[in-house]
């Protein structure tokens, strides 16, 4: 949560919603409401669609195909250590500022 809106990333779906809302009048709750659910939509509609030309993978599948794949001793791991020490930095900022401590 920041000061004026929200932005919600769902990693699975591969959808971003940015959400404000200004106010709690009944006109600014109704627009925040049609835009999220646009936005949404617009998303299932492009992720849709790139799937069924594109083929896209799933990222998560993908990288943890890659990951048993370095367990098993058959490649690489899919990120360095160094990588995956900065994934957690960024992190933990962001939980400290989601929750105001920092």
């Amino acid at each position: 949560m920041g000061k004026t809106g929200r932005i919600t990333l769902d990693l699975e779906s591969g959808s971003l919603v940015h959400f404000q809302r200004p106010s709690l009048k009944p006109t600014a709750v109704w627009s925040s409401t049609i835009s999220q659910a646009a936005q949404i939509t617009g998303s299932l509609l492009n992720n849709t669609l790139k799937q069924i030309f594109c083929g896209r993978p799933n990222s998560h599948a993908v990288v943890l195909k890659q990951f048993v794949q370095s367990l098993q001793g058959k490649g690489p791991s899919p990120v360095t250590a160094e990588e995956a020490l900065e994934a957690v930095r960024i992190l933990e900022q962001l939980d400290h500022q989601l929750r105001g401590s920092g």
